[in-house]
């Protein structure tokens, strides 16, 4: 599932056949992470939800890009979407839909509830899969603290806008989302630096929310000057910095993949709280997840644009 404009038709889809629901990045919150259901983020580089998702007999794809040359032997894939051009162009599949999502939707569960399906309940092999894939030992620190401080501190109908870092990415894996249209991504695109400016929007948008963009050092840079829009125009935004002086992600794999040779990835960097200040918007540095969170729960209640600077060392990654 990629879309977050058919929620409330997926999840009744879902319920009718007791069919657990993965969703990409950008459909985080088509189904709420606390429903038995919900199975996460398709994240196919984890093995035990590869193999599970290998074993389904039918796999129903809604508005998504995802491809699928991959799947194995006498999978069935059933693709809708809006745009009959697109789908069948990256993945193919068997049976093909071409319409809005939450129509379509619709339209099948009406057939469905016509039909006999009374398939048993599947929380329970959902929780199963879950309860591995989130315990500590399949976790990173500090990402796992970073992370759980986050979704501690943002209210449930808070956005959370993702940019192309480290803890960004983590963040599609491990970080639960409770509604649609509440975690923000750069879609196919990878934009680097786009969060900012996305941030803004969101919270242009929705005043009443809180909005919290998750950058690192490199791409806040890239539209940091925004911040200037932010002061300007009163946008109440927060933007938290994972400041590890680099192009973190591709300095790891400068160094693992090319015997060290680092090119163009390490970075001289200001002092983003200073720089936050400069511009009018309160700035302060969190050392670690538990000053991050006191710094972000002070930072959502206050009538200002805040800057958190999170300094951190190299990570390690699983994905």
């Amino acid at each position: 599932m990629h879309t977050s404009d058919a929620s409330d038709a997926l999840v009744a889809v879902a319920e009718h056949l007791q069919a657990p629901v993965v969703t990409t990045a950008n459909g985080k919150g088509a189904i709420s992470d606390r429903h038995p259901l919900s199975l996460g983020l398709a994240e196919l580089r984890y093995q035990p939800l590869l193999e599970w998702f290998n074993g389904r007999d039918v796999v129903l794809a809604v508005g998504t890009r995802t491809g699928f040359d991959s799947r194995p032997d006498g999978q069935t894939l059933v693709r809708v979407d809006v745009d009959g051009v697109r789908s069948p162009v990256v993945g193919g599949h068997d049976i093909g839909i071409t319409g809005d999502a939450r129509a379509t939707l619709r339209a099948l569960l009406h057939a469905m509830q016509e039909g006999a399906i009374r398939p048993d309940s599947a929380a329970d092999e959902v929780k199963a899969h879950l309860d591995e894939r989130f315990a500590a030992h399949n976790q990173l620190e500090p990402q796992r603290s970073l992370i759980n401080a986050i979704r501690e501190s943002v209210p449930e109908d808070g956005i959370v806008v993702q940019d192309m870092n480290q803890i960004g990415y983590y963040s599609r894996n491990y970080l639960p989302v409770y509604a649609s249209r509440t975690y923000l991504t750069a879609s196919h695109h990878g934009t680097l630096g786009h969060a900012l400016p996305v941030g803004i929007g969101a919270k242009i948008a929705r005043p009443d929310r809180a909005v919290v963009v998750l950058s690192g050092d490199g791409g806040f840079l890239y539209n940091s000057q925004e911040l200037a829009t932010a002061v300007q125009y009163g946008v109440r935004v927060v933007a938290i910095v994972f400041n590890d002086d680099a192009y973190g992600n591709v300095l790891r794999a400068q160094i693992e993949q090319f015997d060290g040779h680092v090119l163009g990835t390490r970075l001289h960097n200001p002092d983003f709280a200073a720089l936050a200040r400069s511009y009018g918007a309160r700035g302060v540095k969190a050392e670690g997840a538990a000053e991050l969170k006191t710094a972000l729960d002070e930072a959502i209640t206050v009538d200002a644009t805040t800057v958190i600077e999170v300094p951190l060392g190299s990570l390690d990654r699983v994905f």
